[in-house]
């Protein structure tokens, strides 16, 4: 059970940036629901883990009553527009997909990136088509394997040459989701760099599809992963966006300037004033 009384809350999930050892250790100090196994990290790449380290792991979990959420290595280019290097990346997620199986956990995936192409757009419209191809092949392994596939949107770096992200913006997803049938995970720092929208409007244009979502603030130029008072983000239109959709599941924070308690804190806050507000506008006294 989440520790909270957030109605939309299925679970807190922790990013520490910590090897998932000691990760796990930090979550459960401060009583989540979930942490992060960050395979972006080079003590958890997919070579680092073998049956004893996978072993330990899960009589630890057991102990701390936390469970884990893998965070696939979001530098696999699964949307390159080098085959080779495409289909060596399907193999990569395939062997976190394995590793997720044994722990019995989800696993989020990401579009990675296209380095420096001639023709911008064409290129761009290629890696799109190509990361739908690897979804396609990676959800028909992770089927088998019974393992939940989450794709993350990333930042949009309009001017950050030489790469470009792929899967970042509103209409990407879209085309994605025409295409393919798949969960997301919904980081709301990533949603608001460089966007022409607020943040709040990839959430109700997903809302259905989403089955978590992380929470962290920035100045709309680079994912500084502030605090949620911080930065330029309104959170309290994003919490009363999220109750008004009647959506639920995992929220996780990915906060670096907050500790981990104050973070949800702040967001048991903002809710608590939304719900306020809602029974106000009503005629019904809080």
């Amino acid at each position: 059970m989440p520790n909270s009384s957030i109605n939309f809350v299925d679970g807190f999930a922790l990013q520490s940036y910590l090897q998932a050892e000691e990760g796990l250790i930090y979550a459960a100090n401060h009583k989540y629901d979930y942490w992060y196994v960050d395979g972006s990290i080079h003590s958890d790449f997919i070579d680092k883990w073998n049956d004893e380290r996978i072993e330990n792991l899960l009589a630890a979990i057991q102990t701390h009553n936390v469970k884990p959420i893998f965070h696939g290595n979001f530098k696999v280019p699964l949307s390159s527009d080098v085959e080779i290097l495409r289909l060596c990346a399907i193999d990569y997620i395939k062997k976190e997909i394995d590793i997720c199986e044994k722990f019995k956990c989800p696993l989020i995936i990401h579009g990675s990136a296209v380095i420096e192409p001639r023709k911008i757009v064409s290129v761009k419209k290629l890696a799109l088509n190509n990361l739908i191809n690897s979804l396609e092949i990676l959800q028909e392994y992770a089927k088998l394997k019974n393992v939940e596939l989450w794709l993350e949107n990333l930042s949009n770096y309009p001017n950050y040459k030489p790469f470009h992200y792929i899967g970042t913006t509103i209409d990407e997803f879209s085309y994605i989701l025409e295409k393919i049938k798949i969960s997301l995970f919904l980081d709301f720092g990533h949603a608001n760099i460089n966007a022409p929208y607020p943040a709040e409007d990839f959430f109700t244009n997903f809302h259905p599809h989403i089955a978590g979502i992380s929470m962290s603030n920035n100045d709309g130029k680079t994912d500084q992963h502030l605090k949620l008072e911080d930065g330029n983000m309104n959170y309290q239109n994003i919490v009363r966006t999220i109750i008004n959709s009647k959506w639920h599941g995992i929220v996780g924070f990915e906060t670096r300037n907050a500790n981990p308690s104050k973070s949800i804190q702040s967001l048991q806050s903002m809710t608590n004033s939304v719900v306020s507000e809602q029974k106000n506008i009503h005629g019904i006294t809080p």
